[in-house]
């Protein structure tokens, strides 16, 4: 054997790779007692695989792509030297395979099942082949009404997260029953309403109109329908909603605004704007940058800004 040395595959490894014959290809794991092991010396992953990384990428054609085996040991090193070699916006994905059925009772800590595969793309012109389609793929679909952009099937036409998307919420009038059909609660058409209109005009006449249907679109979004505070979303105001309706329906008590925070602002500033109210505040509450009117009845000012509430209010709260 001589002198001949190899490197550890992995640094973490408690075996050492060695040659089984001087001169001929064939290698055996040896433990640590080993003396043969004293002549290895362990692999750096950032000097073996960084000096490779560029003649890989050079060998790759514009559209060419790597994928990367490791497991959960030497993942996290090799992003980093795949984004210095290849360029952070040249990551595609990180593939997670389940390698074993069955976790291993002999686990130190936990029963490691899974390896990944990193991919990285060598320029925009990488792009994934999809498969062929196939025949039960295609036997979802069908053309019962004869229609001339081919097969089709029955989808889903709505989307989550209404609240967030309000204006997309409307109704839409069955043509044969006149039904007013709306999307479920929580959910909103995917299309706007002109985009829907022009597709649904490709059956038969429809035209839009507004119509006094607010209630009706505030339960689909699952907001509160005020009169006087308008649409709330219950999550924006938690625990406020119960004092704004105190201070709306109650107007010779006086209730404490500082328990829903500054998420009341703006509506104490609404119902105020039709008739006044008074309000105890525990904490400088911020009423935003728009002018506004206020009574401080500590000090008997009226004020119009943030800085002059503050410079009225600090010495009360």
């Amino acid at each position: 054997m001589g002198n001949m040395r190899l490197q550890l595959t992995w640094y973490n490894k408690d075996k050492a790779l060695i040659p089984i014959e001087n001169g001929k290809y064939g290698y055996a794991w040896v433990d640590p007692s080993d003396p043969r092991y004293c002549e290895t010396h362990t692999l750096c992953l950032d000097e073996y695989v960084r000096e490779r990384l560029p003649h890989l990428k050079k060998l790759l054609s514009p559209d060419g792509s790597i994928w990367v085996h490791l497991d959960n040991v030497e993942n996290h090193r090799m992003r980093l030297l795949l984004d210095e070699v290849f360029g952070v916006g040249n990551f595609v994905t990180e593939v997670v395979w389940q390698k074993a059925d069955s976790p291993r009772n002999d686990a130190r800590f936990f029963s490691y099942d899974h390896d990944v595969i990193l991919v990285y793309c060598k320029s925009a012109a990488f792009k994934v082949n999809g498969l062929p389609r196939t025949a039960a793929d295609n036997a979802r679909f069908s053309n019962p009404d004869q229609d001339p952009k081919g097969p089709w099937r029955d989808g889903d036409g709505t989307a989550s997260d209404a609240k967030t998307h309000q204006g997309m919420v409307y109704a839409i009038q069955h043509p044969m029953t006149g039904e007013l059909i709306y999307p479920g609660i929580g959910r909103h058409w995917i299309f706007d309403q002109q985009k829907m209109y022009d597709i649904m005009s490709g059956w038969t006449a429809y035209k839009l109109e507004i119509i006094d249907d607010d209630q009706k679109r505030a339960d689909v979004c699952g907001v509160i329908d005020s009169p006087v505070l308008g649409k709330i979303p219950p999550l924006s105001l938690s625990g406020g909603v119960k004092t704004l309706i105190l201070v709306l329906f109650e107007p010779g008590k006086i209730f404490n605004a500082s328990t829903c925070g500054d998420n009341c602002a703006k509506w104490l500033l609404r119902i105020a704007s039709s008739e006044d109210r008074t309000v105890n505040l525990r904490h400088i509450m911020d009423f935003g940058r728009t002018p506004f009117e206020i009574r401080v009845l500590n000090t008997d000012q009226i004020v119009h800004s943030m800085n002059e509430f503050t410079e009225n209010a600090i010495n009360y709260v």
